[in-house]
């Protein structure tokens, strides 16, 4: 990743399959769009860009009990897809004002709930899908989300 990072300073999409990932965090000040799909990130414990607008982390694993913290207030798409299990630390969205459209799944999952700063952070999506959480909810008012008001 740091050859990415230092050699590729102009690259605005990113796509990992199938990849063994190792490297600690995602930084970059151009990407738009990352996907990673079906990989093994063991290490990975951060996502960093500010130009980011678009955000799928699909059926990932991570080994380690380290938080995935996801730093990156231009995205507007947002696909989490991973099992209860693969960030066992949790995964934590520190300003993500422009989200629009968000799809949470967690896979196996064994009574996982939003935090509250999670909840607000959803509360600004226009299409939003969760699955595989503890409590659902059946959206019918703006009643239902007073964090939001």
């Amino acid at each position: 990743m740091k050859h990415v990072n230092s050699g590729c300073q102009y690259l605005e999409e990113l796509e990992l399959t199938d990849c063994e990932c190792t490297f600690h965090e995602i930084t970059s000040h151009t990407l738009k769009k990352l996907i990673l799909k079906n990989c093994r990130c063991s290490k990975l414990s951060a996502v960093t860009s500010p130009t980011l607008k678009r955000l799928v982390i699909d059926a990932c694993e991570n080994e380690s009990n380290c938080q995935l913290v996801i730093m990156a207030p231009a995205v507007a798409y947002l696909l989490l897809d991973v099992s209860d299990y693969s960030f066992e630390g949790g995964v934590s969205f520190v300003e993500m004002s422009s989200l629009t459209e968000a799809s949470i799944f967690l896979r196996n999952s064994v009574g996982s709930e939003l935090s509250k700063e999670q909840f607000k952070l959803l509360c600004s999506v226009t299409n939003l899908v969760l699955s595989g959480f503890q409590t659902m909810v059946c959206l019918l008012s703006s009643l239902i989300f007073p964090c939001c008001s």
